[in-house]
């Protein structure tokens, strides 16, 4: 009887800790560690991974009052507050935000240091800057899209949470830190596709669960726009040069407004004053005299507003009734980068001339030393919703490439010539155009190797890759050895944990088995995988033992040759000159794709039997010698056990290490600063350290480099046969 009372009481603790902490908290606590043990055992022992997404999550429960409610708030004061959070400098769009990788958790966050990082840390310090509450966890948990609202944090694929800052319709207004390395804010990113699937810049993610904080239903609301021509009646009569102005009503940042007159536009995107006023200056002189329509358009975050009156123009001199010179009009939708090739997009036309194209210029650095200038040519691209809402015929957008010298944060204008008396319109936009280098990190297509294994003149290897920038589509791989390539194929097999990780779809795995006639011994195979854009290729390195069976080519051959080294018998002969011999029965080590010969001396080879599944045990004849000699290989990381049977008892013979050391492959360094390098996942030491550029990056006898000067340098760990490489970037 004493086991079931302290049973019960063990169920009596656990009961109460449940009510302290709280069973909703709980219960997301449980599967936040769910998710991330998930990820962690699909990822593997990969090193060099980039996981954009992940992040780490600690001590998120919120206390108990604040689980089961929210808090109260006007739309007022939400949009007050929200506007102060995205435009403080340290979450604001485009600031550093680090992603959590295998040797760093990413940024932590600013107001809570230790209890979040990377993705979720942003979030956390909205959630405690908005709403003082504790944790991310804090909030009402739901699902299902159609219950978003402003001020929620959404999960999506159990990998990425982000800031709901408002919605329009199916669109979501977001902020959220920890992807690509920075803070995004943006209108257009964000989209519902169904009650479970938001989409990311047209990748489709699942909704994981959301949380509620506030309660937004009383207060004055932000959320319609509303705007009113000043001052202005229908029946004003107005002559010479006039000021027309317009106020909003609310007060959010992101605002523009447009100015017409008889449905044509006078003036660019404009921004409210201090005020709230919008103005624009209008000559009645240029139009003739008579009644005349005067629009606004307004639009903030959630919704836009059309105010209108009839007024009249009155000039001594009657008017003109040729307008002629209105200002060319243009609006620049996108500037996007690619290694030093820009692209423009958008439309552009002139009011006197609504079906003529017009020319369209760019700059870089407009109005510096340094500007250059780019002929885009005519407008060329038809339109048929810029040319409805505008009253306009035939081809007025444009998309345009040029290529610049510049790398860096680059300063785009575009610039729209009127055809008549009118003057330019131009849009500015700053982008970050990357060198080469940054290139090359970000977007190389990607490859992991599962697992390797040599044959008898083949390999076979297994694995994953992917183009990150078109996640949807298979990938060429390609398997070389000592600069020649032995095979070339594409990705062919659906593995869902690899796309859920990385969210992905389509087929990314590969198992292939390719023959190597001309190669034996200890090789480094070296697979690639092709990007499909203009991304630079991915590549990884490992090592296998390739058998080679000389009978297979001798007409004395009997019974033919193997095609698996498992399957070789005592008549077959290899050369194992290359094979590192060993004596020690315990404590030896070796890397996964190394083979050692061991040491049987007064043991039958054909005895010897293979624990586990980190290793495999072959039995060869030494074409040399002509001895039987027992080789083992290591397939993966864990120990393997050699052992005979006397009955039904094993004894042990041979205790092996199989290790998977790795070295950092990339590191970014500051001109004079130092770090030290180590080649994890194994506990020997390097036997010596080198850098290819010692005037670039010096490195110490225990690893430690040192940046001197702007440059790459390769650095190199060597262990035993084995060559570990860090390409080392002085910026």
């Amino acid at each position: 009887m004493k086991k079931y009372d302290i049973l019960r009481k063990i169920i009596a603790v656990i009961l109460v800790l449940a009510m302290i902490i709280g069973v909703d908290s709980f219960s997301v606590l449980a599967e936040e560690e769910s998710v991330e043990e998930s990820f962690e055992e699909s990822v593997g022992d990969v090193s060099d991974i980039e996981t954009d997404e992940t992040d780490i999550v600690v001590n998120k429960k919120g206390d108990e009052e604040d689980v089961l409610g929210v808090v109260s708030m006007s739309q007022s004061e939400y949009d007050s507050k929200m506007n102060a959070f995205i435009n403080d400098s340290r979450w604001k769009d485009g600031t550093s935000w680090k992603n959590e990788t295998e040797t760093d958790h990413g940024e932590n966050s600013k107001l809570g240091p230790g209890k979040a990082w990377s993705c979720i840390a942003y979030a956390y310090d909205f959630v405690k800057y908005m709403y003082n509450l504790d944790g991310v966890a804090s909030g009402q948990k739901y699902n299902g899209t159609s219950s978003i609202k402003a001020g929620d944090t959404i999960r999506i694929n159990g990998r990425h949470t982000f800031v709901v800052l408002g919605r329009n319709g199916n669109n979501l207004y977001t902020a959220e830190g920890s992807y690509s390395n920075r803070v995004w804010v943006s209108d257009s990113i964000y989209k519902i596709v169904d009650n479970n699937t938001i989409s990311r810049e047209s990748t489709n993610y699942t909704m994981s669960y959301g949380y509620h904080y506030v309660d937004l239903t009383s207060g004055t609301s932000d959320t319609t726009a509303d705007i009113s021509l000043w001052g202005i009646n229908d029946g004003d009569t107005f002559s010479g040069t006039v000021k027309l102005r317009a106020k909003r009503s609310d007060s959010l940042d992101n605002h523009y407004a447009v100015f017409y007159i008889d449905d044509v536009v006078i003036t660019g995107y404009l921004s409210a004053d201090s005020n709230g006023f919008f103005s624009v200056e209008v000559n009645t002189t240029n139009y003739s005299n008579g009644n005349h329509k005067l629009s606004i358009y307004y639009a903030n975050t959630y919704a836009g507003d059309w105010d209108t009156r009839t007024i009249v123009f009155s000039n001594d001199n009657g008017g003109n009734s040729d307008v002629g010179n209105h200002n060319a009009v243009i609006c620049l939708e996108s500037v996007t980068s690619e290694l030093d090739r820009v692209t423009v997009k958008g439309w552009a036309y002139d009011p006197d001339s609504p079906s003529e194209s017009i020319q369209v210029y760019a700059y870089t650095d407009n109005g510096s030393v340094n500007q250059e200038e780019y002929d885009l040519g005519l407008t060329n691209i038809y339109n048929a919703d810029v040319n409805n809402k505008y009253g306009l015929t035939g081809y007025h957008a444009f998309c345009g490439t040029f290529s610049t010298k510049k790398i860096g944060t680059v300063k785009i204008s575009v610039h729209a010539v009127g055809i008549g008396q009118g003057y330019w319109d131009a849009k500015e936009a700053y982008i970050y155009i990357e060198s080469k280098e940054e290139y090359s990190n970000k977007h190389s297509a990607r490859i992991f190797i599962d697992k390797i294994s040599g044959g008898v003149k083949e390999v076979t290897v297994s694995g994953w890759a992917y183009d990150p920038d078109i996640p949807s589509e298979p990938v060429e791989v390609q398997a070389w050895i000592e600069n020649n390539c032995y095979y070339s194929g594409k990705t062919n097999i659906y593995l869902s944990s690899i796309n859920s990780t990385y969210g992905l779809t389509g087929y990314h795995g590969f198992n292939i088995t390719f023959p190597v006639n001309d190669k034996t011994g200890n090789r480094n195979v070296d697979m690639k995988a092709v990007n499909l854009d203009k991304g630079y290729w991915g590549s990884v390195t490992q090592s296998c033992y390739i058998l080679e069976d000389k009978e297979s080519s001798s007409s004395s051959t009997k019974g033919g040759s193997s095609s698996s080294s498992k399957d070789l018998t005592l008549d077959d002969k290899v050369d194992t000159s290359s094979v590192e011999k060993v004596k020690s029965k315990s404590g030896t080590t070796f890397f996964v794709g190394d083979s050692l010969i061991v040491d049987l001396t007064g043991i039958d080879p054909e005895k010897i039997h293979v624990k586990g599944r980190a290793g495999r045990y072959e039995v060869v004849t030494d074409s040399v010698s002509g001895k039987r000699v027992g080789v083992v290989s290591a397939l993966k990381k864990g120990t393997v056990k050699l052992y005979t049977l006397d009955g039904k008892k094993k004894k042990t013979v041979w205790v092996l290490k199989a290790e998977s050391p790795k070295l950092k492959s990339t590191l970014k360094l500051k001109k004079g600063k130092a770090k030290k390098l180590k080649v994890s996942g194994t506990k020997l030491t390097p036997d010596s350290w080198s850098s290819s550029k010692e005037e670039v990056v010096s490195v110490k006898k225990d690893g430690t480099v040192v940046a001197k000067t702007p440059g790459k340098s390769y650095v190199k760990a060597t262990i035993g046969t084995h060559t570990f490489t860090c390409i080392v970037t002085v910026i």
